[in-house]
């Protein structure tokens, strides 16, 4: 027992050097210092902290059992990376006689089942891949006893030492256990560096293995991985043995994921490639996706090969508007001047309006692009849905441009997006606004509409502003309270 609270202590020691070298979190450590302060003059229970050269001195009395430890560590290795690996550098120094008592804290104490996407799984999957290389067959038959995510996790720590050792046997035990089930999406998240780690050693294997393992649906998700992975190496064996599969759901998505690998390295043969497809879904994703990866390292490049290398029988509304998503984080003049050069105004329409509408949760710009759309029904969808995500982000901002926006059918549609998000923190400013839609039949339904949900949630509240508004006329009033 003292070996191991020895060990987690210097598990502490190491991760709290690391985080004070970092200068973001100096304020933190100076308020803890602080509040540890303040309780050891209330409470015989303290820990004292002292840095002299990187060099940290801890005296631990108020972590008088290793469930306080490991609790209190939890706290400090949160989602770093960093610090995981050097919690499992730790684990792996245990001896074997300790490896019980360890598993027991992680399983039943707070460290996992409150950290369970965390440091808590971290050091479970450390700590069975330690027990995999000190006695494979136990560590197996301890994680068969284990139920849930526990034995998910635990399974991933064993698969990790078998894929360095013997890569068959790993991809039988993967097999053999549901390590890929979606239990409160914890199976779905560990498979993912399993299946990496095998791909990374034999692609067709790994290829193999998620498609004689899962339905269609995580035989995609697999696919991405692997794919990903063997289009770094050998992007043409990777097509050659995709098309040589039965097709499932999103086929054409992962020969298209092929491609924006490929594309990382050499864009312009990964187009050539995608050229020769001869399913029509597969070719416009992947033209698409190839155009994407594109842009990101050279936008000039990409967007000269879509105005003006694109084959005319690949010049699809749905390709542009693919190819605009990809610009949407370019400035708007960037944006607008690249969709000048696209002379069919059906597909300079797409390319805008895709660009305009993926941009919305952060710039204020995509009802500006928005604007350059003609009146019509897909200058309202967007406007309604650039609205919509607007002002989830910025509410302030998107009342301030819709507020200076000169009437017309789109800002009527646009009203319409705003009074929705307000309706339920201030019906009476919703209310206002709706009053300011330019259609009449649209401003009556769409005034109608909001006083009645207002009368659901505030009926007294309600009817008093309805009484004494000038916003309304009689009329809509008699018909609204009636």
């Amino acid at each position: 027992m003292r070996n191991l609270s020895i060990a987690v202590t210097c598990i502490i020691a190491l991760s709290y050097w690391l985080w004070k070298q970092s200068s973001a979190l100096q304020a933190e450590l100076e308020s803890l210092k602080s509040q540890r302060s303040g309780l050891s003059e209330t409470s015989s229970r303290h820990s004292e902290f002292d840095h002299e050269d990187s060099v940290i001195q801890i005296s631990r009395p108020a972590m008088s059992t290793i469930e306080e430890a490991t609790s209190e560590l939890s706290r400090y290795l949160w989602g770093n990376s960093t610090k995981h690996a050097l919690l499992g550098d730790e684990i792996f120094k245990l001896e074997q006689d300790q490896l019980p008592e360890v598993l027991e804290i992680l399983t039943d104490g707070p460290l996992f089942t409150s950290n369970k996407f965390g440091i808590g799984a971290s050091a479970l999957q450390a700590l069975f891949e330690h027990w995999s290389r000190l006695d494979l067959q136990e560590a197996k038959a301890i994680a068969d006893t284990l139920a849930g995510d526990s034995k998910t996790v635990a399974l991933r720590g064993i698969l990790m030492h078998l894929i360095d050792t013997d890569l068959d046997a790993a991809i039988e035990l993967a097999s053999s256990h549901p390590i890929k089930s979606r239990t409160v999406g914890m199976g779905e998240m560990l498979s993912g560096p399993v299946i990496a780690e095998i791909a990374k050693r034999d692609p067709q294997k790994a290829a193999e293995f998620v498609k004689n393992g899962d339905p269609s649906d995580e035989m995609t998700s697999g696919m991405f991985t692997v794919t990903r992975i063997w289009a770094e190496t050998d992007p043409l064996a990777a097509l050659e043995w995709i098309q040589q599969q039965a097709d499932w759901g999103m086929k054409s998505m992962v020969i298209a994921n092929v491609h924006t690998n490929w594309a990382k390295s050499d864009p312009k043969a990964a187009i050539d490639s995608a050229l020769l497809l001869e399913d029509s879904n597969a070719r416009e994703d992947s033209l698409g996706a190839v155009i994407g990866e594109w842009a990101h390292q050279d936008e000039e490049a990409a967007l000269t090969y879509l105005t003006n290398g694109l084959p005319e029988s690949d010049r699809s509304v749905s390709l542009f508007e693919r190819a605009g998503a990809f610009f949407c984080h370019a400035s708007l003049d960037s944006v607008l001047g690249a969709a000048q050069r696209i002379d069919d105004i059906e597909l300079r329409e797409g390319f805008i309006s895709r660009a305009a509408e993926r941009r919305s949760d952060y710039d204020g710009n995509a009802l500006e692009l928005a604007s350059h759309l003609r009146e019509g029904a897909l200058k309202d969808r967007v406007f309604e849905s650039v609205m919509k995500n607007w002002v989830q982000f910025d509410l302030k901002a998107a009342s301030d441009w819709l507020g200076a926006m000169q009437d017309s059918p789109s800002r009527d549609v646009a009203v319409r997006a705003l009074t929705d998000k307000l309706v339920d923190s201030d019906p009476e400013r919703a209310i206002q606004w709706a009053a300011s839609i330019a259609n009449t039949e649209q401003r009556e339904k769409s005034i109608e509409s909001l006083a009645e949900e207002w009368l659901k949630n505030d009926s007294e509240t309600a009817i008093q502003w309805i009484e004494q508004t000038g916003t309304l006329s009689q009329t809509t009033k008699d018909r609204i309270l009636r």
